[in-house]
């Protein structure tokens, strides 16, 4: 997930709309599966001149606190990503509905993430979406960053990580 976002930020576009349902999970042989970041309908290029879009695209639930104010930066697509991260590291606890006004407060407001929800607060995931969960998106990390600090956060090469990630996921759709 992280890798796929890589690619876009390397190339100076933003994806504007990061949500779960813009992630594909198909098989692979050499991983067992293999993400894919979708639907770039909304994607911009960034330029030095050209460092934000004043307009709001994307899916509200997922709105970074500077896109709620209009002005959509790459940076934002780190603050999304950081909500999806939290979602689906937190299936058997988060409903459909979990982003309300009162939890994007909190976190907009840098004071606590789902605190209404008991989730793994321990989790690598969770520490990495703390991370891009920054407020000020001055303070977000770059998305190369991210992956440099999971690998560091977990030891083990990516893949392991996200193979974790999606085989709970596939459990609790199946089983659940």
């Amino acid at each position: 997930m992280l890798e796929g976002l890589n690619n876009l930020h390397v190339k100076n576009i933003m994806h504007r709309d990061i949500k779960p349902h813009n992630y594909l999970v198909s098989p692979s042989q050499t991983y067992g599966f293999t993400i894919k970041l979708c639907d770039l309908g909304f994607a911009s290029t960034v330029t030095k001149s050209k460092s934000h879009y004043l307009s709001k695209k994307g899916t509200d639930a997922y709105f970074a606190p500077e896109v709620e104010k209009g002005q959509s930066r790459i940076q934002s697509d780190i603050f999304s990503l950081g909500l999806v991260l939290l979602e689906l590291d937190n299936l058997n606890v988060l409903n459909d509905n979990w982003i309300d006004l009162e939890t994007k407060a909190e976190i907009y407001k840098g004071k606590a993430i789902a605190s209404k929800y008991q989730i793994d607060r321990k989790s690598n995931i969770y520490k990495i979406a703390e991370i891009c969960l920054k407020p000020n998106y001055l303070e977000r990390k770059s998305i190369g960053d991210l992956l440099y600090e999971l690998i560091n956060l977990h030891g083990q090469p990516l893949k392991f990580i996200l193979r974790s990630m999606i085989l709970k996921i596939i459990y609790y759709i199946k089983y659940l």
